[in-house]
């Protein structure tokens, strides 16, 4: 925990008579460190929730829903978020719509603010949702970040039962630690980001970053040098990677999409996104989306996903021993690979081969077994990484 926070971090939980304050104090300094270190949050959470007397904690940005289970939680909270994201329960809901605007004018809000006994007894997303999960009670403590508001959700069992009034103004000296937290969150991942930048810069790649509008928020001295060169077939406008064909213009707002999805997705089956941007002039260049690993959950960071850029007209064009000797193909095969490099329709290509369409794609089919590919751009991304002999 950086040091000039010990001093306020003492003075903040000053006010916590009813808990126990060096619980307390030790939780708040394991989310310093999670903040520095993204892969702490997890147990820094749950000793947060022990020592408010909870069960589960996280902490949530205002109308972030379906990327709600990427934010730092208890392991506890994990499941439950998932659902509540899979079937949708952020919509219509009573401590959204009722308690973000009462975060708005204090601190922390609990579950008798929101709705009273009387009528929490026909709330479906209190029944059916919250006390399905064994989650009676609620406060959530807020905070802000840049000016956005957040807050950190609190879970009680039906065992721990309700916050009371008293624990609310005794947790009111919370939030201006959970506001320093993300802001020093938001530093040491941007110090991180900038450093991947830089390293694919080191390795002669092109790399940009994405935020979570799909627009470009940096980009590395090599896709500065490679970028104007490449215009008007990829270009950032509007600040966006943009393109004058109008059919690559859609892919590439498809592939931003896709970008996003696999960075905030926690299933390790999805797919990098990948695509073949045409070059009027030239060989294609192959775009390769990145989540960011190190950005545990994503949205701390403005950035959510990291495209490399390989430029094609930049490498020595491989030659077909070459490629059957390094990836174990017939020499057959090998040739269809070199000439799928010059982005040329698998027909013509056929026709250049001097083979039926068919025969291409049934040796085309036998390269993607051998590589462990599935499409043609997944095929091209491992040619264009493939050294020059």
């Amino acid at each position: 925990m950086p040091l000039g926070a010990v001093g306020r971090l003492a003075a903040g939980v000053q006010g916590l008579r009813g808990v126990d304050r060096d619980r307390i104090k030790k939780a708040l300094e394991g989310c310093y460190d999670a903040a520095i270190e993204p892969e702490l949050w997890s147990g820094a959470m749950h000793e947060l929730a022990l020592a408010a007397g909870a069960a589960a904690s996280m902490i949530f940005p205002k109308d972030v829903n379906e990327a709600a289970a990427t934010m730092p939680a208890s392991p506890e909270y994990v499941p439950f978020l998932e659902e509540y994201v899979k079937h949708g329960w952020y919509d219509n809901h009573y401590r959204s719509e009722r308690g973000w605007p009462l975060l708005a004018k204090k601190r922390v809000i609990l579950e008798h603010d929101l709705a009273t006994d009387e009528e929490r007894r026909s709330l479906p997303h209190y029944n059916d949702l919250y006390l399905r999960w064994g989650y009676s009670g609620f406060a959530a403590v807020a905070f802000l970040v840049e000016g956005e508001p957040w807050c950190v959700p609190l879970l009680r069992s039906k065992r721990q039962g309700f916050f009371s009034p008293d624990e609310a103004r005794q947790m009111e000296g919370l939030s201006e630690h959970f506001s320093r937290m993300m802001r020093l969150s938001r530093f040491a991942e941007a110090a991180r980001t900038n450093s991947a930048l830089e390293t694919f810069a080191t390795q002669a790649k092109a790399a940009v970053l994405l935020g979570r509008n799909k627009k470009v928020l940096e980009l590395n001295r090599s896709a500065e040098a490679l970028l104007p060169g490449c215009a008007p077939d990829l270009v950032i406008r509007g600040g966006m990677l943009r393109a004058a064909e109008p059919p690559v213009d859609q892919r590439l707002l498809s592939f931003a999409d896709a970008c996003l999805a696999a960075s905030t997705s926690r299933s390790p089956l999805v797919q990098p996104p990948l695509m073949h941007v045409p070059r009027r002039a030239g060989r294609p260049l192959m775009l390769e989306g990145l989540s960011l690993p190190f950005m545990a959950p994503t949205m701390l960071s403005p950035a959510v996903a990291l495209v490399v850029i390989h430029d094609l007209e930049a490498r020595p064009r491989l030659r077909a021993g070459h490629i059957a000797h390094l990836l174990g193909l017939t020499e057959a095969e090998a040739r269809l690979c070199e000439a799928l490099m010059s982005e040329a329709p698998l027909r013509e290509v056929a026709e250049r081969l001097g083979i039926t369409i068919g025969t291409a794609r049934q040796r085309l089919k036998s390269v993607f077994h051998k590589t462990d590919t599935h499409r043609q751009s997944e095929l091209l991304l491992l040619l264009s990484k493939i050294p020059p002999k």
